[in-house]
């Protein structure tokens, strides 16, 4: 189901010279309140090491064009980052994409999410992992 949305949701795949490297460079991008990205709506949710054709994904959700060039433009200027492709989300599943559930596993519970482990309802917006 398609439902009209002011926000730009992307996957930001990312081939990387080295990718434990270029995803700590990227990790401050993923912070409250950082001094690179001036809206706190522009939200770098994660930055996964993957086993394909890329190195990283790397999942966004901005307030629209503009603020998708900066995000990009920052990551392509970290040290070793060779390349992005944009996977821009069209249609979301579920809809709106924040009815989603997740997973919290045994490891990543603590610090702001501390109720266990075990699936959750409404992420990305429920919880601090996207």
């Amino acid at each position: 189901m398609k439902k009209r949305v002011d926000r730009v949701r992307a996957w930001l795949l990312v081939k990387a010279a080295d990718p434990r490297g270029a995803q700590k460079r990227i990790a401050p991008l993923l912070k409250r309140d950082n001094r690179w990205i001036p809206n706190n709506d522009d939200v770098v949710i994660r930055a996964d090491i993957v086993d394909c054709d890329f190195d990283l994904v790397v999942p966004v959700d901005v307030t629209g064009e503009e603020s998708l060039k900066l995000v990009v433009g920052l990551i392509f200027k970290v040290e070793g980052v060779k390349s992005i492709t944009i996977a821009r989300v069209t249609e979301y599943l579920p809809s709106p994409p924040v009815e989603a559930d997740c997973y919290i596993g045994k490891g990543e519970t603590g610090g702001a999410y501390d109720k266990g482990p075990g699936r959750y309802p409404k992420s990305p917006g429920a919880n601090p992992w996207g």
